[in-house]
C-alpha cells in the first residue's frame, strides 16, 4: 500500500488570498530567508506534506531543544505523605464549617467549604431559614481577602519599624497602666458598628474601668437611622405582602439583609398559575437612583433625592386620608414645594388602601427622623405585613465627637475614617492632635490611608488585625438569631 501525499491547491482565480507583508507578496530574498529559519533544518527541502517525514523532522527538533535546556522541563515535586494523619484530613475530600459573615448591623449565616484546613468556598447556611442557603456576593468575596497578598502580616511602630507580639503587648499594658490612673481620661475609642454580644460586654466592661474613656462608632453608611428614631427594627415581610411602596429603599441590592429581603420576596413574586399571577406582588418604587430595586418594579416614579423624605410624608398622609384617619391634614402639612404626580400618588396608596392587611411601605434608612415617622403610622393604618424588634442600643457619641474633643490617646479598631470620614468631621485634624495613636486594621501603612496617617503620627502604631475566618467572634442576624463566628485556620 502507498502512502497517501497531501498536496495544497493551487491557488484558484477568485480565490480570496492573504499576505502578512508586501515581503511576502512579492517573493522577496529576505522573506524566504527569514520564512526557512522559522522552520527546522530540512523543512525547506519538504516539496510535498507527508506526515511521517513531518513526524521525524520535529521530533529530532524537539529532542535537540530539550539538551541543555532545564528551563523547558516542569519543575519536579516530591509529595510527601502524612506521617501521621490529621483528624478529619482526607486530601482532596472538603470539610464544612458553619460560620458567620460579620456584618455591622446583622450577621449572615454561611457554611465554609474546605480544603486542607483552608477556606476555600463559602455559601449561605441552608439550616438558617430566612436565606435558605443563599450567600451575599460580599461573603462570597470574603473569603479572597484572606490570601490578598497585601495584607498586613507584621505590627508596625514608628517609622515602619516590625513589632513582636510580646513588643505590642508590652505597649497595651503601659497604655492600659496609665489609663486606669486616670480613669480614662483622654483615651478614645473609634470602632465600626458590630452585632457581637460578646464585643457589647466587653465595652460595657471597659466603660465601667475606665469611666471617663469615650467609646465612639463610625460607619459611611449607617443602616440603623430608622431604629434610632423608633427604638426598634422593622422586618418587613415582603412574602406576605401583595403590595410594596418602596421609598427610595433598595432591599434588593443594598444592606446587611439583602439575602433575606430577595428571598422572601421572590416567593411573592412566583407564580405558575394565571391565578397565582394574578396575586403576585406588585412593587411601585420612588428613587433617586436607578437601583437594583427599581428595575424590579411595576411602577417607578423618579425624584430627587432632596425631596424623598418629604415625598414619604405625602405618602403616609395620603395613606391616613383615604383609610379616614383625621391625622392625615396636619400630616401633610409638615410638607411643601414638592412637585410631584398628585394623580400616581393617589392610585398608588388607593391599590395599597386596597390590599390593606396585605400592603406594605419601606423607607431607606437615610431619610428623616420624620420620614420613617409618618411611614410607621401609615403601616400601622395598612395592617402591614412588618413586625418590630428589639436591636441594639447604637453608641450616642459619633466621629464629630474627635473633633469637637480631640483625644491624647486615639484607638482605632477597623475602617478607613482617614479616607470615608465625612469633611466636616475633620478626623484628619482630630488624629494629628493625639498625643498616641493605636491602629488595629486589615491593610498597612501602603495600602491604607489610616494606617499611613497613624504611624506617621506622633507615638503612632499599627497593629495587624486577623481576618474573620482566623478568630472566634459571634453575632446576630437580622432577626436576633444567635450565630458564632469560628476560625477555619490559624492567623
Amino acid at each position: 500500500m502507498s502512502k497517501k501525499v497531501f498536496e495544497h491547491p493551487a491557488a484558484q482565480p477568485g480565490d480570496t488570498v492573504y499576505w502578512r507583508s508586501l515581503e511576502e507578496r512579492n517573493k522577496s530574498p529576505e522573506f524566504r530567508t527569514r520564512a526557512e529559519r522559522e522552520f527546522v533544518d530540512g523543512a525547506s527541502a519538504i516539496t510535498t506534506v507527508e506526515r511521517r517525514e513531518f513526524l521525524m523532522l520535529m521530533g529530532a527538533s524537539f529532542g535537540l531543544a530539550g539538551l541543555g535546556l532545564a528551563g523547558c522541563r516542569e519543575p519536579r515535586n516530591h509529595t510527601l505523605p502524612y506521617s501521621k494523619q490529621p483528624e478529619n484530613t482526607i486530601p482532596g475530600v472538603a470539610t464544612f464549617y458553619a460560620s458567620s459573615f460579620p456584618g455591622e448591623f446583622a450577621n449572615q449565616p454561611i457554611l465554609v467549604e474546605t480544603h486542607q484546613h483552608r477556606p476555600t468556598k463559602i455559601e449561605g447556611n441552608p439550616s438558617h431559614q430566612a436565606n435558605g442557603g443563599a450567600s451575599s456576593k460580599y461573603a462570597q468575596a470574603s473569603v479572597l481577602d484572606m490570601y490578598d497578598p497585601d495584607r498586613a502580616k507584621t505590627s508596625e511602630g514608628a517609622n515602619g519599624t516590625t513589632l513582636s507580639v510580646a513588643k505590642v503587648r508590652e505597649l497595651l499594658d503601659g497604655l492600659a497602666a496609665s489609663a486606669k490612673a486616670n480613669a480614662g481620661a483622654g483615651l478614645a475609642f473609634l470602632a465600626r458598628p458590630s452585632t457581637s454580644p460578646t464585643r457589647a460586654r466587653l465595652v460595657a466592661e471597659l466603660k465601667a474601668i475606665y469611666k471617663n474613656a469615650r467609646w465612639i462608632e463610625y460607619t459611611p453608611v449607617a443602616q440603623n437611622n430608622a431604629e434610632r428614631t423608633l427604638g426598634a427594627r422593622a422586618l418587613p415581610d415582603y412574602a406576605k405582602a401583595r403590595r410594596v411602596l418602596s421609598l427610595d429603599h433598595d432591599f434588593l441590592g443594598l444592606g446587611d439583609t439583602t439575602v433575606e429581603d430577595t428571598r422572601s420576596y421572590s416567593k411573592a413574586r412566583r407564580a405558575d398559575s394565571a391565578t397565582e399571577a394574578e396575586q403576585m406582588t406588585r412593587l411601585y418604587v420612588v428613587e433617586s437612583n436607578f437601583t437594583l430595586t427599581g428595575a424590579a418594579a411595576d411602577h417607578r416614579l423618579r425624584a430627587s433625592s432632596s425631596h424623598i423624605s418629604g415625598l414619604a410624608i405625602l405618602f403616609a398622609a395620603e395613606v391616613l386620608k383615604q383609610t379616614g384617619s383625621a391625622a392625615a391634614s396636619s400630616l401633610k402639612g409638615k410638607v411643601s414645594g414638592i412637585d410631584v404626580d398628585a394623580k400616581w400618588v393617589t392610585e398608588c396608596i388607593a391599590d395599597l388602601v386596597q390590599a390593606k392587611g396585605a400592603a406594605l411601605m419601606v423607607a431607606g434608612d437615610h431619610l428623616t427622623a420624620d420620614a420613617h415617622r409618618a411611614v410607621f403610622l401609615a403601616n400601622q393604618a395598612l395592617g402591614a405585613a412588618v413586625r418590630y424588634v428589639a436591636a441594639p442600643a447604637p453608641s450616642s457619641l459619633t466621629i464629630a465627637a474627635l473633633h469637637a474633643k480631640p483625644a491624647d490617646t486615639l484607638v482605632i479598631l477597623g475602617g478607613n475614617p482617614s479616607y470615608d470620614a465625612p469633611a466636616d468631621a475633620n478626623f484628619g485634624a482630630a488624629l494629628k492632635a493625639a498625643k498616641t495613636v493605636v491602629r488595629l486594621g486589615y491593610h498597612g501603612a501602603s495600602f491604607d490611608e489610616t494606617s499611613s496617617a497613624a504611624v506617621k503620627a506622633a507615638g503612632g502604631t499599627f497593629l495587624a488585625s486577623s481576618h474573620y475566618l482566623e478568630s472566634w467572634s459571634d453575632g446576630r442576624t437580622v432577626d436576633g438569631t444567635y450565630v458564632p463566628v469560628q476560625p477555619m485556620i490559624a492567623p
